[in-house]
């Protein structure tokens, strides 16, 4: 019985272990997403800072229409 105790613990210890990488694998994914998405986010704002520079120069050299 003691065996088959010892048998089922380390099966739930092989499990865990799983679970364990299988978390941690999800995590570094969604850590370099987040680290994605925020330069991606970094160079659409210059894009748009760019885009509102040109359009405010080319309403200022409409008198302002």
């Amino acid at each position: 019985e003691a065996e088959d105790r010892i048998r089922v613990l380390e099966e739930a210890l092989e499990q865990s272990d799983k679970e364990r990488m299988s978390m941690k694998e999800e995590w570094m994914s969604a850590r370099t997403n987040e680290e994605r998405l925020a330069k991606e986010n970094a160079e659409l704002n210059v894009m748009c800072e760019e885009l509102m520079s040109i359009v405010e120069a080319a309403n200022s050299g409409n008198g302002g229409k």
